[in-house]
């Protein structure tokens, strides 16, 4: 019995130590910039070399990046009613915001991942 109890400790304790992995963020991921001033979702991971899409709606936004290294170009002119889509070369978190005036308060987070 006690050789039992030793077996089924040591099997516990091997299974609590087994390294929990996520899966690799995506290869691409979609933004709507939506009529509500917002960018849906507001944070998306992707991995590095990965395609982010932005939907732009009926109303007229821009992607502004924050000055950074690795920093896409960004999509200055206000469109509406297509898409657009930047590649990410270099692992980081790159902020963007909405240039349009009354949109300031739109801001996204694209968390670039080496997998």
């Amino acid at each position: 019995m006690r050789r039992l109890s030793v077996l089924v400790v040591l099997s516990l304790t091997i299974a609590c130590n087994k390294e929990v992995t996520e899966p690799p963020p995506p290869e691409t991921a979609t933004v709507t910039a939506t009529a509500n001033l917002q960018y849906l979702p507001p944070s998306v991971p992707i991995r590095t070399g990965g395609t982010v899409t932005w939907e732009f709606l009926s109303v007229a936004h821009t992607v502004i990046f924050d000055t950074k290294d690795g920093a896409p170009d960004n999509i200055q002119d206000p469109v509406s009613n297509t898409t657009e889509q930047r590649t990410f070369g270099t692992a980081g978190t790159y902020r963007y915001t909405c240039s349009v005036q009354g949109h300031g308060a739109m801001i996204g987070f694209i968390n670039v991942v080496t997998p």
